[in-house]
């Protein structure tokens, strides 16, 4: 597990947050982590940054952002995507299932 690389998208969100911080305390080196933010200044990211991890700028809603990930997913073992289906989908998010 030491290592393969990880790449995690929305590495400052919740979910994705949380994926970094497992990662890390199964003993995954910092620098085997690749996270994806849509802000790498926020206080999250350089948290982040202070383990270790790589940051990448990126936005899943702003295609033009993703040209700059071009090799960025070189050499990267697992990746982790959380999107929001439901609104990609036509979904009404408020209505309850």
């Amino acid at each position: 597990m030491a290592d393969t690389k990880y790449f995690v998208v929305g590495a400052t969100g919740s979910q994705g947050g949380s994926v970094v911080k497992a990662l890390l305390a199964e003993g995954v080196p910092g620098a085997n982590i690749t996270g994806m933010t849509r802000n790498p200044d926020s206080e999250k990211a350089k948290s982040l940054a202070s383990l270790g991890c790589c940051l990448v700028k990126g936005d899943l809603n702003d295609p033009t952002s993703l040209t700059s990930l071009k090799g960025k997913f070189e050499g990267t073992d697992s990746v982790f995507v959380v999107t929001d289906y439901w609104q990609s989908c036509g979904l009404d998010v408020d209505k309850e299932i």
